[in-house]
């Protein structure tokens, strides 16, 4: 029998280099159970007639060059995981978290497992890539066969009929943008007149393609929307201004009425540098098309910049791209294939500025860092200890 160690060298030995280096599995994350408990602080009738205005959504963004993994305080956690919910009858709920200390104690000992695993996979690679270096090529192509929506990955991508994209993650969630649905200070869309869009397994007619491309879809009304409470909370500088929407912050889990017929949703998973590095093939997937709204555009293309909570790339996309889930494949030994494990959300085209002041067009993600991954586990499930990496 062979020892661990033999395994694993094993492992390396049949896997190509490229496999064995770029696809990296995170240590165990499994969050102690009853460590939380859930504050309901206001009832309210939610305000509707937000928006972005003609210039879009799009922001400049402060490069960081070196990121770390902080302390994460008691204080901060309870701020990134209280929420507020709208319903289908415009309902909300701002919802306020107060954890236990095992539950804080618990991320800071995974962070300090994720900085050590990050230092021994740097040590690992051969031929590292710089995290400052930007990969220009990419890939974007059309998904014609009816077929190939018969199964994962792209059964799980999703459309919205007011203009954004997302992927299933759960028996009824849909992991997304916010700032599809709130602008920072409303709500754009009323709830009840949001639909979700499931592409059919089937080829459709020229004349239909032409008239109404809709109809390559099946709809879904939405039961709730779910959102952190960071991404509406006012922000100022310290010399008063008044500060943009975060957008490390700009993710929604939104929960259907009722569960898509025969559809499997994707795995998530933890981001961090060390599985979703610079120079990791991210992919996704939407119907951002412009020329037929039932085409899934699919792309790949590698990490060009990273920051603790964001990943900034290259990938083609249009504004309806917006919410889209980012996707690794990550090998596993054990069964011999690739694992398809959602990291993040594609939050739109935004301006990068370095501190030179130089600036660059960049797409950005956002990464589920350990917080955000409890709290859509917890979105999903009712538990955030329900989910494991």
């Amino acid at each position: 029998m062979y020892s661990i160690l033999g395994l694993r060298i094993l492992i390396c030995l049949i896997i190509p280099n490229s496999l064995a280096f770029e696809n990296k599995r995170l240590e165990t994350f499994n969050l102690p159970k009853d460590t939380t408990v859930h504050l309901v602080v206001k009832e309210e009738q939610a305000t509707f007639g937000g928006g972005f205005g003609s210039g879009g959504f799009n922001l400049t963004i402060d490069y960081e060059e070196e990121s770390t993994l902080d302390v994460i305080t008691k204080e901060r956690a309870e701020q990134d995981l209280s929420y507020e919910t709208v319903d289908e009858y415009g309902n909300k709920k701002d919802i306020r978290v107060k954890l236990k200390h095992a539950f804080v104690d618990y991320l800071n000992e995974y962070s300090e497992k994720l900085k050590k695993a990050e230092l021994d996979w740097d040590l690992l690679e051969e031929h590292r890539r710089n995290r400052r270096d930007v990969f220009q090529d990419d890939t974007r192509f059309p998904i014609t066969e009816a077929e190939a929506f018969e199964g994962l990955p792209f059964s799980a991508v999703v459309t919205f009929n007011i203009g954004c994209s997302g992927i299933l993650v759960g028996e009824k969630h849909v992991l997304t943008a916010a700032h599809c649905f709130h602008d920072g200070k409303k709500y754009i869309h009323k709830t009840k007149d949001i639909r979700v869009g499931f592409r059919k397994n089937k080829t459709l007619s020229t004349y239909d393609v032409n008239t109404d491309p809709s109809k390559a879809f099946y709809w879904i009304r939405v039961a709730k929307l779910n959102l952190p409470a960071a991404w509406s909370i006012t922000r100022y500088s310290r010399k008063g201004a008044l500060l943009p929407v975060p957008l490390h912050d700009d993710y929604a889990i939104v929960e259907l009425k009722r569960s898509p017929d025969n559809r499997e949703p994707m795995d998530f998973s933890i981001s961090s540098h060390g599985n979703v590095g610079a120079g990791t093939r991210v992919h996704m997937g939407a119907f951002d098309e412009q020329s037929d709204q039932s085409v899934m555009m699919y792309r790949y293309c590698p990490v060009a910049y990273e920051e603790q909570s964001m990943t900034y790339q290259f990938c083609d996309a249009s504004s309806s791209a917006s919410g889209a889930g980012v996707y690794i494949r990550e090998w596993n030994g054990l069964f011999g294939e690739f694992d398809r494990k959602v990291v993040g959300v594609f939050v739109g085209k935004h301006t990068l500025r370095e501190g030179s002041g130089r600036e660059e067009k960049v797409n950005a993600a956002l990464r589920l860092t350990p917080l955000k991954f409890a709290q859509v586990c917890f979105w999903i499930t009712g538990s955030y200890s329900s989910c494991h990496v």
